[in-house]
């Protein structure tokens, strides 16, 4: 008889999860932008399944990613699209969130310069 996984393990690394905020001036004119981590957590890479391939093309998007972190009280905002993800140095954006019991998927897309290594 197989052992039953009694909880979820998220082993593969630490994930922060950024926002922008607004600098400005003292006439408060914005004067740029800097990213604030307002979370750390673990995560588990997943499986891209073909349907989430298709999905991320309706929208005119790219998949690059997928991960399960734990359900976090930061995504309960209605703007989780807005946050950036840093996972091994590189910046993702949410592209979609779908929850399923206490984890949640997050479909990310890869964001910043891209340096072409043929060149």
């Amino acid at each position: 008889m197989a052992l039953e996984q009694h909880r979820k393990t998220f082993n593969d690394g630490f994930v922060s999860v950024m926002k922008q905020e607004t600098i400005r001036n003292a006439a408060k004119k914005v004067i740029g932008h800097k990213p604030i981590e307002i979370a750390k957590l673990r995560f588990s890479e997943t499986s891209i399944r073909e349907m989430d391939i298709q999905f991320a093309d309706s929208i005119g998007g790219q998949l690059d990613m997928k991960i399960e972190v734990l359900n976090a009280p930061v995504f309960n905002q209605k703007s989780v699209d807005k946050f950036t993800v840093q996972l091994r140095d590189e910046n993702y954006s949410i592209i979609k969130t779908d929850k399923y019991k206490n984890s949640l998927y997050l479909y990310l897309q890869r964001v910043g310069e891209q340096l072409d290594e043929s060149e």
